[in-house]
């Protein structure tokens, strides 16, 4: 995908590895049980910050997309990352021991 911050510079995908997908995200994680009015007081509060100029221009300048989906997006993004990312340290041969 490009990122206008790069524009002129070839996507991965365009030098040869169409199937290449590398990223970095962020986001906020509070422990099972937390109430949901709580939750929805930190999404709120993200989102807010997010969409004012001063968090969006910098994380813009760093090549960031920022996003601010629901919990339950971002727990299923999360679930598809993970997974996704268990499949390349298998393939890898990767071990934590």
């Amino acid at each position: 995908m490009r990122t206008p911050l790069f524009a002129d510079i070839p996507t991965v995908a365009e030098s040869g590895w169409p199937d290449y997908e590398a990223g970095a995200w962020y986001g906020f994680v509070v422990p099972r049980r937390t109430p949901s009015n709580i939750v929805e007081t930190i999404r709120k509060a993200t989102v807010e910050a997010i969409e004012g100029g001063l968090v969006r221009d910098r994380l813009a300048s760093e090549g960031a997309e920022p996003i601010g989906n629901t919990p339950l997006e971002f727990v299923a993004f999360m679930k598809v990352e993970s997974a996704r990312r268990a499949t390349t340290v298998k393939a890898a041969g990767i071990s934590l021991e």
